[in-house]
């Protein structure tokens, strides 16, 4: 699907700048703008639990449940995290 996508952004491009130069130039400006966003992208929990990091992934799916409205349970969230604990040992 990215690819196909592009493809389309590529024949839209070749159509609005007229010269090739200023199109390898904006193709090749693409990457910056994932450089530039990396560093707010947050790590994900299996992330910290491969790493052994589980008080930091449990600070990761706190935060990502008040970002999403949702409220766990105490007694669900501790099933939860032994339920991975014992799947990566």
């Amino acid at each position: 699907m990215f690819y196909a996508i592009g493809y389309m952004l590529l024949s839209l491009w070749g159509y609005v700048f007229d010269h090739w130069q200023w199109m390898m130039l904006i193709t090749a400006c693409w990457p910056l703008l994932f450089i530039i966003a990396f560093p707010f992208v947050p790590e994900s929990y299996r992330w910290h639990f491969s790493k052994g990091r589980f008080e930091t992934g449990k600070t990761a799916i706190k935060s990502y449940a008040d970002h999403c409205g949702v409220s766990l349970s105490k007694v669900r969230f501790e099933n939860y995290m032994f339920a991975k604990n014992t799947f990566l040992t």
